[in-house]
């Protein structure tokens, strides 16, 4: 109880603000130049989270291409857990949320997505026929997703 006491966090939620939502008194031309600097700034915000998005899938899909074809049967290296497809499945949950620019795009990833979380760690460790072609997809996620991080 001590320790709590001595800790604490607040947050307030606030809208996203907008050029038009800038009310001072001051010459026309300074205001516009604050305005064209607000919509600069959010515009550059909405692309750096929209990347961040993209960076998350390149970077998953990567993983899991490089787990499934590195792994061997019965060896410890190239092994991957059930993680591998939980971590993809977290993502997919969670990218309504992290479109916020309502892209049919990463709507369309994340369907595809899917197909990588329709097997668990064990079916795909012990079908190579199966475990190839979800690289393949992974792979294919992967390349398609290449050329919004460039």
């Amino acid at each position: 109880n001590e320790v709590r006491e001595k800790f604490g966090i607040d947050f307030a939620v606030l809208p996203v603000p907008t050029a038009d939502d800038f009310r001072v008194q001051m010459s026309d031309a300074h205001a516009q130049r604050i305005r064209t600097e607000i919509e600069s700034n959010l515009a550059k915000a909405t692309e750096n989270a929209i990347s961040d998005v993209y960076r998350r899938i390149a970077e998953m899909t990567e993983r899991m291409v490089d787990r499934l074809n590195s792994y061997t049967p019965g060896e410890r290296t190239g092994s991957f857990r059930s993680s591998l497809i939980d971590n993809i499945a977290d993502l997919i949950s969670v990218m309504p949320s992290l479109n916020i620019v309502g892209s049919p795009e990463l709507d369309a990833i994340g369907e595809r997505l899917k197909a990588l979380t329709k097997h668990d760690a064990a079916t795909l460790k012990e079908d190579e026929v199966l475990r190839r072609d979800v690289a393949k997809e992974a792979q294919a996620i992967l390349d398609s997703v290449s050329g919004f991080l460039a």
